[in-house]
């Protein structure tokens, strides 16, 4: 379905040393169980173009931290992920998903004609 399709991948991320568990006690000393997680924006796309309409194949992921509720109790990682294959008119936008979940999420894309000079 996607033979001589573009492909574009990007990846904006960062590792942060986080607290992953309950503080530990060591004798009268305390130490935090961490950790690096991976944050950020993943975006992979490929897509099939045909005169005026575009075959997309989507997959996004973002990841991020959810700090706790709990002095002690350790940060979460959130991941919403994201993935459809549909076909898209250029010039025209596009929901590509959301999800009505506590922050609510919408992805929107529109994809144009690159303008040559």
């Amino acid at each position: 379905m996607f033979q001589h399709a573009h492909f574009t991948f990007v990846r904006t991320t960062n590792r942060r040393l986080v607290q992953v568990g309950e503080r530990i006690a060591i004798g009268d000393k305390s130490k935090d169980k961490t950790e690096f997680l991976e944050v950020g924006t993943i975006i992979r796309l490929r897509a099939k173009i045909t005169d005026e309409k575009v075959l997309v194949d989507f997959d996004y992921t973002a990841l991020k931290l959810e700090e706790s509720d709990t002095e002690n109790a350790a940060v979460r990682l959130n991941e919403t992920t994201l993935q459809t294959v549909t076909e898209m008119k250029i010039g025209e936008p596009v929901l590509l998903g959301g999800a009505n979940a506590k922050n609510g999420f919408y992805l929107v894309a529109t994809i144009s004609k690159n303008q040559e000079k």
